[in-house]
Formats: C-alpha cells, sequence, structure tokens
C-alpha cells in the first residue's frame, strides 16, 4: 500500500483523484456533444479577386480607369461599366462593348490576389470556428484551377466540409473584384 504524507488523508486524494476523472469525463462528453451538432450552411462560393489600386485607378488594357467615384459601392458587371462616370472615361469607352460587360471586366489588368469569397462560404467559415461545418454550394467546371484553391481554403480555416459542394459543368465559378 502507497504511503501518503501525513498531512493529506488518503480519503482525500482518491476524492480528488475521483472529482478529477469525474470532471475530464464531462468535458469529454461536452466535446462529443459539440462534435455532434452540424451546422449546415446554403449559400455561395465565390473567388474573391482583391487589387490594391495605384491612385484610385485601376488598368484595362494599360489604359488607366479612375474607379474613385464607385468607392464602396457593390455592382455588378453591368452596372459598373454603364455607371455614367465610368462609361465616359477613354478606357471604358473605347473598349466596352454593350452586352459583354462581364468579359470587359475580364480584361482589367493585374496583378490580383486571390482570395475565397462569397456569403457562404464566409458564413461556413465562421460557424466552423465554434461546430462541426458542412457548406451546400456551387462551383462551376469552367475555373477549375480556382475551384481547388477554394475547397482547400475552407478546409484549413476552419475545417469546413465541402463534400456537398457542386461542380456544375460549363459555368464558371462566380467572381468579385475588390478594389
Amino acid at each position: 500500500m502507497a504511503a501518503y504524507p501525513s498531512s493529506v488523508p488518503a480519503g482525500a486524494v482518491v476524492a480528488c483523484t475521483a472529482a478529477a476523472v469525474l470532471a475530464y469525463a464531462r468535458w469529454r462528453r461536452q466535446r462529443r456533444e459539440q462534435r455532434q451538432r452540424r451546422v449546415l450552411v446554403v449559400g455561395s462560393i465565390n473567388v474573391d479577386l482583391y487589387q490594391r489600386t495605384d491612385a484610385g485607378a485601376v488598368r484595362f488594357g494599360g489604359k488607366p480607369v479612375d474607379v474613385r467615384p464607385l468607392k464602396g459601392m457593390t455592382l455588378p458587371a453591368s452596372s459598373f461599366v454603364a455607371h455614367p462616370k465610368m462609361a465616359s472615361q477613354p478606357g471604358v469607352a473605347s473598349r466596352y462593348v454593350p452586352g459583354e460587360e462581364e468579359a470587359f471586366l475580364l480584361t482589367m489588368d493585374g496583378p490580383f490576389e486571390q482570395k475565397t469569397g462569397g456569403k457562404g462560404a464566409n458564413a461556413a467559415a465562421a460557424a466552423a470556428q465554434t461546430f462541426a461545418c458542412e457548406l451546400y454550394g456551387n462551383l462551376g467546371s469552367a475555373s477549375a484551377a480556382e475551384n481547388g484553391a477554394l475547397t482547400r481554403d475552407l478546409a484549413n480555416f476552419g475545417g469546413v466540409g465541402t463534400r456537398h459542394v457542386r461542380t456544375l459543368e460549363g459555368l464558371p465559378t462566380g467572381t468579385a473584384y475588390i478594389l
């Protein structure tokens, strides 16, 4: 039989050990319950392309276009090029063909920093900080190279599950330019 210091009764050591075992068991049960709780997010996944502007201007084919009048706005491609303060600029007016707004924006000069975006992806990444999370969303097959980076980012940042993310044939993944 083990000898205990005379100042600590033998029963107290056993009680502390039992309390520690119970606390550990309670902690493990809570962790298991947390893992069993799952957050399911249905939403968008986008490729966000960030560019720092040089004095508030981006370039299309080397020609500067002042984007300061649109600072802070979220606009679809058609509204961006049709905006009166954009459409009148030489870098836009000489290159833009009505009905080809998205194709025009794709000619914006880089460099860009690619990040994972979209309201669904952002919500899933936030939820995964607390609970297991699975994202339901769509990517486009025309953006296969970017899609791999998007799903890796989600898995690495918080462990977002992406097994329910589907790829739609013949379409690009949504893209947002953040200037």
